[in-house]
């Protein structure tokens, strides 16, 4: 790890758990403008432009203008997405219908700031779709499609991109997807206050492990920001006194990643400060997260800062492809019965795209 990588990960843990580090009083322009290519890279520019305006890190009067600017505008589209989602909450509950919101604003509220998690899509799971299909035509005007191609469908509203989804995830192998099903039977609601209104979202041992094994798929098939890991860290660390290291041992086990939950585990100890993690790491785990970090730094969230092709097309088809079973590959051990699945499936997958075109 180079020094600039060593100051960005000091400035996220700073931001993370609000607590004190060793920092230079001034950086030179070249690194900080490597530093906020990686935030940006890495979607946690609000921490880090915090971290560093708040610890009197002298800059040059350029950049300083660019990072003030950057930060109110990450502020202002959180609350922008903050009221829609109200709109939301406001919306189901008037009209009866059951539903949970997960990561983005949920995730945000368990940071110290919630204003300085970069803000995304609403992303969000309903229970009786015909009825959602029917109340979102008859309130906002919105048609959603009666059957859906992909596992959620995409809208927008006021200019916020909704994601509705009528299952959390979906595992390959099929005892795990049925494990994760009987998951789904506990009670698996909490609430968290978005700007003092109350919002449904994940329970604590539930989205502990969904939150890892949403972003391990993504990390297989394409990659991942340290966003997500800073959303999976948080959860952890907020949620310690309610989860359930037993269950969600037994969870991960079930779901055959505990594993892979290990080995990304010790990026979050190693690099990014989480002082408790739910299950025992052993220094072979800290080994894999050394390489897990590389690659989370390699290719940037969801993979977009390292595409070598960025329109969606067969050669942009064929790079993913190439990029899932190198990755599979590499990191097959960490779950087998999951990972085993991918290949066969995407490559037929990948052939049928390319060749249709």
């Amino acid at each position: 790890m180079n020094r600039n990588e060593q100051l960005f990960f000091t400035l996220l843990r700073i931001a993370l758990w609000k607590i004190t580090e060793d920092l230079p009083k001034k950086i030179a322009p070249g690194t900080s403008s490597a530093i906020l290519r990686l935030a940006e890279e890495q979607t946690v520019s609000g921490l880090i432009i915090d971290a560093l305006i708040h610890n009197d890190i002298r800059m040059e009067q350029q950049t300083v203008f660019e990072v003030f600017g950057m930060l109110e505008q990450i502020k202002e589209t959180s609350r922008v997405v903050n009221k829609e989602l109200l709109l939301f909450a406001e919306l189901m509950a008037a009209k009866g219908l059951d539903y949970v919101v997960f990561k983005g604003q949920t995730a945000a509220t368990l940071y110290p700031d919630p204003l300085l998690r970069m803000p995304g899509d609403i992303d969000f799971l309903v229970y009786d779709y015909p009825v959602a299909q029917s109340i979102f035509q008859s309130e906002w005007g919105i048609s959603l499609p009666d059957s859906f191609i992909e596992k959620e469908v995409a809208f927008e509203h006021n200019s916020v991109t909704y994601e509705l989804h009528t299952q959390l995830i979906t595992f390959r192998w099929r005892s795990h997807q049925q494990y994760w099903e009987s998951m789904m039977l506990r009670p698996h609601q909490s609430i968290v206050l978005v700007d003092g209104k109350e919002v449904k979202t994940l329970s604590p041992n539930i989205y502990a492990v969904y939150v890892f094994a949403h972003l391990f798929f993504h990390f297989i098939r394409e990659g991942i920001g340290l966003r997500q890991m800073c959303d999976w860290a948080i959860i952890l660390d907020r949620y310690k006194n309610e989860i359930d290291p037993s269950q969600l041992a037994d969870d991960l086990n079930g779901l055959g990643m505990k594993k892979a939950y290990r080995a990304f585990g010790g990026v979050l100890v190693l690099y990014l400060g989480l002082k408790s993690f739910p299950i025992a790491l052993t220094g072979n785990d800290f080994k894999v997260s050394e390489r897990i970090l590389k690659d989370i730094l390699r290719y940037g969230n969801f993979g977009k800062p390292s595409r070598k092709v960025q329109q969606n097309g067969w050669k942009f088809k064929l790079e993913t492809m190439w990029r899932t079973v190198r990755n599979c590959c590499k990191y097959f051990r960490l779950a087998p019965a999951e990972i085993g699945m991918i290949i066969p499936k995407l490559i037929m997958l990948n052939v049928k795209l390319i060749f249709s075109k």
